[in-house]
């Protein structure tokens, strides 16, 4: 069975839980109850009728505060990647700020070019600080599909998470 590693990466606060825990079928209230070696790890089977096969989707996510890892925790966590999901809060302006820090990080620990995906979250709260056109103009600029979701009313969490695995397996072929 083909065996996928997708990251999701953004800022404390970003909603990067909330938005996995939306997709997949977890109880919200029993977040990091997967916890390895700081990582959240959760997976997902999927039945692809269409390529007549079985895939698995194994999604990372770090936990904690960022200044507690050391190096080698980072190269671990971005060890073989095979998909990228970077989040940030439109509603907090420091969190999309930091987007320059994850970039540097994915250049720094991946050198392949793996399907890409930053996610504007928080979309039902107001007020903005990010407009979808400063969004989707960043995105544009590192080379990344751009799409807004609402972890909380389920607002684009599924297609945005449809979107990163089907250009993996697109990718693969």
């Amino acid at each position: 069975m083909p065996s996928y590693k997708v990251i999701i990466i953004g800022d404390n606060g970003s909603g990067k839980t909330s938005l996995l825990y939306r997709y997949l079928p977890l109880d919200f209230r029993k977040l990091g109850k997967h916890n390895v070696l700081g990582w959240d790890i959760e997976t997902l089977k999927i039945n692809k009728p269409s390529l007549n096969e079985e895939v698995k989707v194994n999604f990372w996510q770090i936990l904690g505060d960022l200044k507690f890892y050391r190096a080698e925790s980072f190269r671990q966590f971005y060890d073989r990647v095979n998909g990228i999901i970077l989040v940030f809060d439109v509603t907090n302006s420091k969190t999309f700020k930091n987007l320059s820090f994850w970039k540097k990080q994915i250049e720094k620990y991946i050198d392949n070019e793996v399907p890409r995906i930053l996610i504007g979250n928080k979309i039902d709260i107001s007020p903005r600080k990010i407009s979808p056109t400063q969004g989707q103009e960043y995105a544009d600029k590192i080379g990344f599909k751009y799409m807004e979701t609402s972890a909380k009313q389920n607002m684009n969490v599924k297609e945005a998470f449809n979107y990163i695995i089907g250009e993996l397996i697109n990718h693969r072929r």
